[in-house]
């Protein structure tokens, strides 16, 4: 393995891999869509497929390597690793850096650390069903670039790992690389590329191949923009995302998806969701090919502001039918399964056409009067199905997809109010809540919320397990009910002082405070825990977060029985300062996938073991000092 530092070479590098892609003409529709009877054998026909004799299929490569803006405006690193082995590979993994990897396979099962425990806080093997997965973490500055596809592989054998999986990752490359498992017999549980809190990231000219159940798997990160890359043999599908934004797969192509390799599972095989977005905003399929996939449903949208702009739709199959007779004889038929299935938000088509797709199922899902609005052109207006088919392709021009959706800027971490003046406050509804029912009542967005007496239990509110309110509801535990608080943005929950204020509750089994999809939280000058006059052992924890970003928590005691004075999952933004974690039945803090979390001048004491653990999380700081995954004493 070699290292220099030489940023024209890296950049005249990445620009020898820069051609004009030809871009398809435009064409009308070849007919509309068969809706056809199920075949008596059932689905064999549907879900044969050549074994793939080698990694890669020339034909199925995009036409040209297209470096994208992303890649090409991004400020690159000095220091660049040439490595040519698997072993130079994982060694050269770090932030700021260019890592150019030699042609040839890099077969990550046959590392010699392969499984191993590894000390340092950028990667390690996270343990599988049937062996390993590399899981790289809280790495900045990233650029992994291959020579093309064609010559440069990076593999994994055991089949239920992904092949290489991100979390808490930023400004990150993968370019100019054939990426997959090895080519075997087996069933496929694992993906191909996922990432998790990742921001800013670029795949450039790659192949990702089955038998990944699919390509990239993608959950709460932003700016992801996937170019000139080809999907294809994938089990399940090729695309799924979740609470993202500004998603992008661009002039690419989604192949052959929705089959298996498995003998076991290839008589009847057919895949689920080709490309699935949840919760997702500024997601868009742009000036790509779609074709010959054997999957459920083609476009699934879940609360998704989701564009499919400039692309071919043709020879897929969708859907299945179940057939038979019921313990009365009377003859029955299902269908599963739809082109487009929508909820909460159409999905916008332009400059799309759809030819020679064969459709087992409904067109649109669900049947009845909204089935029609689920596609709309921009105008907001309803396509139908004779619309859809006849649509003209055409080349949609990228630059207006910043337009669209432009990029948002999110701060890496939140401020403490209390050190940036009260003007923050000008703004918010102000609440004094002395009982429990008026704490819920206030809960909800730009609102500060004052308790203002010295016991606060949450447990005698008047709705106690009840249905809840429009910014919180209850979950049942063992012993009683817990309070979540969902979806709020901008809520200061202020007491008077942690020797004054207490937030508790009583079941052991429920969290004190679980805040589920929040940001923009701040608690502060108050203590929180269970009830210390109620005997038992506890299974809750103090404060609970999922899903949460920029979220403050200061001059705050967070005692037992709770497990764990902090959980959270899939977290990003935390500054934790001047709190006390102590008389926990385990640790004083877990997180789990999440990302730029600061603790100052705070103390974890008299707790099971006095320790932070963290799991595939990433520049999480203790006083300055960096934390790694796994246990962390403080």
């Amino acid at each position: 393995m070699s290292h220099k530092k030489n940023g024209k070479a890296v950049l005249a590098l990445l620009l020898s891999l820069v051609v004009l892609l030809l871009m398809p003409a435009c064409g009308t529709a070849v007919g509309p869509s068969q809706t056809v009877a199920l075949p008596s054998n059932g689905f064999s026909d549907l879900a044969s497929v050549p074994e793939t004799e080698a990694p890669v299929s020339a034909d199925i490569l995009p036409v040209g390597s297209q470096i994208d803006a992303v890649l090409l405006n991004s400020d690159l690193p000095e220091a660049v690793f040439d490595v040519s082995s698997v072993d130079e590979f994982l060694a050269a993994i770090g932030p700021d850096r260019v890592i150019r990897l030699a042609d040839g396979v890099y077969n990550l099962s046959r590392a010699a650390t392969y499984g191993q425990p590894v000390e340092n806080d950028c990667w390690y093997w996270a343990d599988g069903y049937d062996g390993f997965q590399l899981q790289l973490f809280g790495i900045r500055n990233l650029f992994l670039i291959g020579s093309g596809a064609e010559r440069c592989s990076i593999v994994t054998e055991p089949r239920y790992a992904n092949v290489l999986s991100f979390s808490g990752c930023e400004n990150l490359t993968v370019a100019g690389l054939n990426i997959g498992h090895t080519i075997s017999q087996g069933y496929c549980s694992g993906g191909v590329l996922t990432f998790d809190m990742c921001r800013r990231v670029a795949v450039n000219a790659c192949d990702l191949y089955g038998c990944g159940t699919e390509g990239i798997t993608a959950s709460n990160c932003s700016d992801f923009v996937a170019s000139d890359t080809t999907i294809r043999d994938c089990t399940y599908g090729s695309i799924t995302a979740y609470s993202c934004q500004n998603f992008r797969f661009v002039n690419g192509k989604i192949l052959n998806c929705g089959f298996s390799r498995d003998p076991e599972h290839a008589d009847g095989w057919i895949g689920f969701n080709l490309i699935h977005a949840e919760s997702c905003s500024g997601f868009a399929i742009v000036n790509s090919e779609i074709s010959g996939n054997c999957v459920q449903e083609l476009f699934t949208s879940y609360d998704s502001n989701y564009y499919i702009l400039g692309c071919e739709v043709r020879n897929n199959r969708v859907g299945f039918w179940e057939s038979g007779f019921d313990t009365a004889g009377v003859p029955y038929r299902y269908s599963y399964g739809a082109v487009f299935n929508t909820a909460g938000a159409p999905i916008t088509l332009s400059q799309t056409s759809f030819s020679g797709n064969t459709v087992f199922a409904e067109f649109f899902k669900p049947d009845g009067d909204w089935a029609e609005s689920q596609v709309v052109d921009f105008d907001g207006n309803p396509l139908d199905q004779t619309a859809i088919e006849n649509m003209v392709r055409g080349v949609f021009p990228t630059e207006e997809l910043d337009v669209l959706f432009p990029a948002e800027s999110v701060p890496d971490t939140a401020g403490d109010p209390a050190q940036e003046g009260q003007d923050v406050y000008s703004a918010l509804r102000e609440v004094h809540a002395a009982t429990a029912d008026e704490f819920l009542a206030a809960i909800g967005d730009n609102t500060i919320i004052h308790v203002e007496t010295e016991l606060l239990d949450l447990s005698t509110a008047s709705d106690y397990g009840g249905f809840g309110g429009s910014h919180y509801y209850w979950v049942e535990t063992y012993d009683g009910p817990g309070l979540v608080i969902s979806g709020v943005s901008n809520l200061y929950i202020i007491g008077q002082g942690k020797e004054i204020t207490s937030i508790q509750t009583a079941p052991r089994y429920a969290d004190v405070l679980f805040f589920d999809g929040c940001s923009d939280i701040y608690i502060g000058d108050l203590s929180a825990g269970h009830r210390k006059d109620i005997s038992g052992s506890c299974s809750g924890d103090v404060f609970e977060f999922i899903n949460c970003a920029q979220i403050t928590v200061g001059n705050c005691g967070l005692f037992g029985c709770g497990v764990c004075g902090i959980v959270a999952t899939q977290c990003s933004g935390f500054s934790i300062f001047d709190t006390e974690i102590y008389e926990c039945s385990w640790i004083g803090a877990q997180l789990y996938n999440c990302l730029n979390f600061n603790f100052t001048r705070c103390s974890v004491h008299d707790c099971s073991r006095n320790t932070i653990s963290l799991i595939d999380s990433g520049r999480i700081l203790w006083d300055d000092h960096s934390l790694v995954n796994g246990e962390n004493q403080v």
